[in-house]
């Protein structure tokens, strides 16, 4: 998972290990980008709004290579007009864990 806020990674990577999932956290792009080479995740939730390199390309670089599935975490403010991304209602523990698995 790579986010720029401690309170965020701290809160979605709790609810992955509650599943059973290992996390390994980044805190930037760049560094995120390198943990995501070397550890091969099979999800990656990640911000767009990273500093050193953000989230969208990150996941350009991403798409070069063997499949990651990313999710994309963002701020009604990081989305554009054209709708290219879309903010959906909260969820519960339980719920976003049902999704995942």
């Amino acid at each position: 998972m790579i986010d720029d806020e401690q309170s965020i990674l701290d809160l979605v990577s709790g609810y992955l290990r509650q599943e059973g999932c290992e996390v390994h956290t980044a805190v930037d792009g760049p560094s995120g980008l390198k943990a995501t080479r070397a550890f091969r995740p099979d999800l990656l939730p990640l911000d767009i709004m990273l500093p050193g390199m953000d989230g969208r390309e990150l996941v350009g670089r991403l798409r070069r290579e063997p499949e990651v599935y990313a999710i994309l975490l963002t701020a009604p403010s990081a989305c554009t007009t054209s709708g290219s991304c879309r903010i959906s209602p909260p969820r519960t523990r339980e719920r976003s864990a049902a999704d995942l698995s």
